[in-house]
């Protein structure tokens, strides 16, 4: 959690949501100190669910990351199962896409090469095969 308070955009959150909380609270004191006391118990528990929430996205995101990482060193299994829904899954499936078309890509790679090396080794046998006699 403590990781979390290093991004400036989450430190940024937190001090405005202090700043309103201790305004509210202050408004809330004026009016009576019952009303006070669930302000801060209100605000505390909103901010919390906030960061609680913050913190599972930022861990998707760290895992969506290493799936990443592993797609780029060669492992070829990407599991569809833990994003389904929302901001990340739109993600993982445009990454889950892009992987298949790179795959593809590289499939048609490895079959034009073969068929280079194929056309290569036709055209040494074709000059092979001819004999040096009709060239005198």
């Amino acid at each position: 959690m403590i990781k979390l308070l290093k991004n400036k955009e989450v430190r940024r959150t937190l001090i405005l949501q202090i700043i309103v909380t201790i305004a509210g609270c202050i408004v809330c004191f004026t009016v009576s100190n019952r009303a006070g006391i669930i302000a801060i118990i209100l605000s505390s528990f909103l901010i919390l669910i906030h960061y609680i929430s913050t913190y599972e996205r930022y861990r998707k995101i760290a895992e969506l990351a290493s799936d990443i990482n592993l797609i780029l060193h060669g492992d070829n299994a990407i599991t569809m199962g833990d994003y389904s829904e929302g901001e990340l899954g739109i993600l993982h499936s445009e990454i889950y896409k892009m992987t298949i078309r790179l795959r593809e890509q590289q499939q048609k790679l490895m079959n034009d090469k073969v068929y280079l090396a194929d056309s290569i080794a036709d055209i040494s046998s074709v000059t092979l095969s001819i004999s040096p006699t009709y060239f005198i």
